[in-house]
Order: C-alpha cells, then sequence, then structure tokens
C-alpha cells in the first residue's frame, strides 16, 4: 500500500488542487488512482 504523504506535503497537494480547473482536477485524481493497485484500496 501506497505510505501516506506528510501533513505538510498534503497541504501543499491540497492548495494545488483547490486552484485547478475541474478538468485538470479530474486529471490529477487520475494519476493520484494510478498509484493503488488495480480495483483500488479495501
Amino acid at each position: 500500500m501506497q505510505p501516506a504523504y506528510s501533513i505538510e506535503i498534503e497541504k501543499q497537494m491540497q492548495e494545488v488542487f483547490n486552484r485547478l480547473s475541474e478538468k485538470d482536477k479530474r486529471l490529477y485524481a487520475g494519476v493520484e488512482a494510478l498509484k493503488f493497485p488495480y480495483g483500488g484500496i479495501s
């Protein structure tokens, strides 16, 4: 399983995410989803 990001990194990621357009948010979410194995987290 992917280790969690540090609190500081998560804050920075959230700041960037909040500035993205809807299309770019979906692309970003897709990139993050690729880090997990097929079927996601159970």
